[in-house]
């Protein structure tokens, strides 16, 4: 085992030092214990991923929606990790390839969302095709958001689009901000091709952002669905629906 932290949480700071001087960290190399929040939880799988790497979060932040809920006693923490109390889930990462005003390109792979939004205070201009079907031939909005369900519940819902429950393989389609026209989220195969051309670009400036990592100045942009999918450690006590509603849909 490896432990990542987030050195700027005291939280997550202090469970290392903890873990660290009980936990054996020499067996099951491909597993990663992840002390942050969510954001550093994307930061760790981007930094870390592997095709064998397991991530095991513990929640050291405020949601905490990828991660564990830490227990009340610690050192029961360490008994679940000794006797590897828990089960390996996967899931899909989408991936975007961008294309920048000057021809500069950027590739890169995502958890939880891929968004495009305006970088002046004009709102953005944009033409959406779905599987080579124009959905849209002018956009006015702030944007678009693109997330699997396991990242519905961040950015996507904060936009208006729908909570989906993780283990539906499905990609949210969802506008930030339409003026017209007012279209509506959309739930679509988690396999579709979604082409973003954005129209007027020099005036109209407009950045990508998969899982906090920004390209700016874009032009164009493609979101497939990633061959390679991420795997995520839960221990026996979580469950998704219960972590929904208590942690976004009731509060």
């Amino acid at each position: 085992m490896k432990i990542l932290y987030d050195e700027e949480n005291p939280k997550a700071a202090s469970l290392h030092e903890f873990l660290a001087e009980r936990v054996d960290l020499e067996g099951d190399e491909h597993v990663n214990i992840v002390l942050g929040g969510d954001g550093f939880m994307l930061r760790a799988v981007r930094e870390h991923y592997s095709p064998n790497a397991v991530f095991l979060g513990i929640n050291c932040g405020s949601v905490g929606f990828l991660l564990n809920n830490l227990p009340e006693d610690s050192e029961e923490l360490v008994c679940r990790l000794q006797s590897k109390s828990y089960t390996i889930r996967s899931f899909p990462r989408i991936r975007t390839h961008a294309q920048s005003i000057d021809g500069q390109t950027w590739e890169a792979a995502a958890i939880n969302d891929i968004y495009l939004e305006r970088m002046v205070p004009q709102a953005i201009h944009l033409r959406i095709m779905i599987d080579e079907i124009t959905v849209v031939e002018k956009m006015v909005c702030d944007g678009m958001v693109f997330c699997t369900a396991l990242g519905s519940t961040a950015y996507n819902f904060s936009a208006a689009g729908p909570a989906c429950h993780p283990s539906l393989r499905v990609l949210c389609a969802t506008p930030i901000c339409p003026h017209t026209p007012r279209l509506s989220p959309a739930v679509i195969p988690l396999e579709s091709t979604i082409q973003l051309q954005v129209l007027d670009p020099l005036k109209r400036r407009a950045q990508a952002v998969a899982d906090g990592i920004v390209f700016p100045n874009v032009s164009h942009l493609t979101i497939t669905l990633d061959p390679s999918e991420v795997k995520l450690a839960y221990f026996e006590d979580h469950d998704y629906t219960t972590e929904m509603i208590e942690k976004v849909l009731a509060v």
